[in-house]
């Protein structure tokens, strides 16, 4: 009744968009371009993007867009960070030659704006712990290259660039989007009433970083029970910056509940997930000392134990198990086709070789009402989702973890596999093709490992076989 009509339920950067566009565009833009020096690019932007068209600037972006549109700005001829960018990548290089130094350049950008503040120029990033010490206070948890002073200082030139790129271009990432709202509530003195509710409550709370939970803390008009955060630190697969009591959700202001029992997975499932886990055991934040992973109270539902399928056709493969379990009576919407890897093994690639008797669509989030339609996605496109059945593809060794991560940073994508498994209620099954990934043998002792034998294609149909027997000027044909 009237209380489920004063539920809004929406995520997090269309609240953000809604907040931006409530906004003066105009007046907005000029005062954000005085506080980072950037009036040149605002201005050619407003006068080149009709006032009804302006507020798009606000519209999130996919991380497939903001990466394509990185690439650009990377290549951009005449691009003022080529020198901080080559002197950077000759660095990099020398510390480990795997890396892929546009997406590690990317994550660290992020972890930057994610942590401090483009109104005071993002300062902390390079503070000293002391004036006369060479030592930074900023201790970029969870990446394994260590950045000097030096180095912090070209990264936050590429970061200027890559700001002032995005302006030209009328767009902003996602982490752009954070920053801009943040300046917005600190210009206001605080979010309009119309966009603050009695509760806030919030799913998966550590994707978010400390610059979107400073903002979140403040949308409640209530401290007492005005925010409830749920989530999981074991699950934290972004490099974005973390930590509680510097967005002001230390201890002192929190209370907090530990809920251990796994209720979603069956027992065989969450012992391969908590091998992986082990094996490759998360570098928590949050700014505090004790946080560790739960090891889950296992639920009392029985399952058969994961299986890893080595297939000569893994994405045949996968349509096949999917198909075998919609003829056991699943409705289609619980099974998953997920890829590790989507520039290696496409979403595209999988939907074009699904067979032609079952629908599929890629996985948004209305996929509950099309309850035909198996859904198939990125890895990292399942979070916050559930399916009986969830087929991992693209679990080879050199595909998954990709080339470029560093090997110090492979925990945080078995952590994306970590969470992708758990996705799984009833049953998980992994695909590779030749080697089978390190995160696989990692759980070799709860896993199924099994060759995938290719179904016989049909045999095309034999045409009769006729003769012509000449009868006079005429013919007939007489079947064999």
């Amino acid at each position: 009744g009237d209380e489920k009509r004063r539920i809004e339920v929406k995520a997090f950067h269309e609240y953000v968009f809604e907040l931006l566009s409530s906004l003066q565009c105009d007046t907005f833009l000029r005062s954000l371009a005085y506080f980072t020096g950037m009036s040149e690019e605002v201005e050619a932007f407003l006068v080149s993007t009709p006032h009804a068209h302006r507020t798009r600037m606000f519209k999130p972006l996919t991380e497939k867009v903001q990466m394509e549109a990185f690439a650009e700005f990377l290549n951009e001829p005449g691009n003022p960070a080529k020198a901080e960018f080559d002197r950077l990548e000759v660095f990099i290089y020398s510390q480990d030659q795997t890396v892929d130094l546009r997406r590690y350049l990317f994550e660290e950008l992020e972890l930057v704006r994610s942590a401090f503040t483009c109104y005071e120029g993002y300062r902390g990033y390079c503070e000293r712990v002391a004036p006369d010490s060479s030592e930074l206070k900023y201790k970029r948890e969870g990446r394994s290259i260590g950045f000097q002073e030096n180095r912090r200082q070209a990264v936050l030139a590429i970061l200027r660039e890559w700001e002032r790129f995005q302006l030209r271009r009328g767009f902003l990432d996602l982490m752009g989007l954070a920053q801009a709202a943040v300046f917005a509530v600190e210009e206001a003195g605080g979010i309009p009433d119309k966009f603050r509710y009695r509760a806030v409550l919030v799913d998966e709370f550590q994707d978010f970083s400390t610059l979107e939970l400073s903002l979140l803390r403040q949308i409640p008009k209530y401290d007492e029970n005005g925010l409830f955060l749920t989530g999981d630190f074991a699950q934290k697969i972004y490099a974005k910056n973390l930590n509680l009591p510097a967005a002001k959700l230390g201890r002192e202001v929190r209370t907090d509940r530990i809920i251990r029992r796994n209720y979603r997975n069956s027992r065989q499932i969450l012992l391969a997930a908590q091998a992986l886990l082990e094996a490759y055991p998360p570098q928590l934040a949050g700014g505090e000392d004790d946080i560790t992973p739960l090891k889950p109270e296992y639920a009392s539902s029985e399952s058969a134990v994961p299986i890893a399928s080595m297939a000569s056709d893994p994405i045949r493969a996968a349509w096949q198990y999917a198909e075998e379990w919609l003829c056991g009576g699943h409705v289609p919407f619980s099974v998953c086709i997920a890829s590790a890897n989507a520039n290696l093994v496409s979403i595209e690639s999988i939907l074009e070789h699904k067979p032609a008797a079952v629908e599929a669509d890629i996985l948004t989030g209305d996929y509950l009402p099309k309850p035909s339609r198996v859904v198939v996605a990125d890895i990292s496109a399942v979070k916050g989702f559930e399916f009986s059945l969830i087929i991992l593809c693209g679990l080879d060794d050199g595909v998954f973890p990709p080339r470029g991560v560093p090997a110090a940073e492979h925990w945080r994508e078995a952590l994306r596999l970590y969470v992708a498994i758990t996705r799984g209620r009833d049953e998980v099954r992994f695909i590779y093709r030749n080697v089978p990934s390190a995160f696989l043998t990692a759980m070799v002792e709860k896993i199924q490992f099994q060759t995938w034998e290719a179904p016989p294609l049909p045999q095309p149909a034999v045409e009769p076989a006729v003769k012509l027997v000449e009868i006079g000027r005429a013919s007939c044909r007489e079947r064999v």
